[in-house]
């Protein structure tokens, strides 16, 4: 049995009031799952500071039968924590073959150009929004996420790329966008996990031992 979260920016204001929910919905599960992380958990964009969220969050997951981490965007400084958590594989993608199921397993923001190809300007608006952010209480980037030009031209044609780019498996199971769906196009089961930080956002995926999968939204 897999359980399959992304998107929970542990560090951002806006994930704390959620955070709750989500640990009480870890505690109640079953630690017969392999919890399968699918980017952006920590954000470190955001918050560079370990505090009581992130303890709690790690303290949670050990009870786990394995954890992966697979790598996003606002992972910046991951790397620092593969040491001590010896208990946690980190990977940027993970390929599952079940039951005639190839199940690709990826945070989603390889077809993201402002993520990839203009990884260090993107840092630099990051870094300035968190300015304004702390001065003014403003998240522009927050805003701009749920505005029409962004779902439709940005966000949209991500989630088509990533599809269209797949050769091998025929189920992708993403992130990054926050846009929680299940969806059939150009042959993919697409799945995507959503987010933390939006109200009425909390989902996540779990795949059984048959390679059923299923997109549970968590009350």
């Amino acid at each position: 049995m897999y359980l399959i979260l992304s998107d929970l920016h542990i560090g951002d204001k806006h994930s704390n009031r959620f955070l709750p929910s989500l640990f009480n919905l870890l505690e109640d599960l079953p630690g017969e799952y392999h919890l399968i992380l699918n980017g952006d958990v920590f954000d470190f964009a955001k918050c560079l500071n370990f505090d009581e969220r992130h303890r709690i969050f790690l303290s949670i997951i050990q009870k786990f039968k394995s954890v992966t981490y697979i790598e996003g965007n606002h992972d910046w400084f991951v790397s620092g924590i593969k040491d001590v958590l010896p208990c946690v594989t980190f990977r940027k993608e993970l390929l599952l073959r079940m039951n005639n199921k190839i199940i690709r397993i990826v945070h989603g923001h390889q077809t993201d150009k402002w993520a990839t190809k203009r990884a260090k300007l993107t840092r630099f608006f990051i870094k300035l929004n968190n300015l304004i952010y702390k001065l003014a209480n403003i998240d522009i980037q927050h805003w701009a996420r749920k505005t029409w030009l962004v779902q439709r031209f940005l966000l949209s044609r991500q989630e088509k790329k990533l599809i269209k780019n797949e050769s091998v498996a025929n189920i992708i199971i993403a992130g990054h966008t926050h846009r929680r769906c299940a969806r059939t196009e150009n042959g993919t089961l697409y799945y995507n996990t959503g987010d933390w930080v939006e109200e009425d956002h909390g989902a996540y995926v779990t795949i059984d031992d048959d390679g059923n999968i299923e997109l549970i939204k968590h009350k």
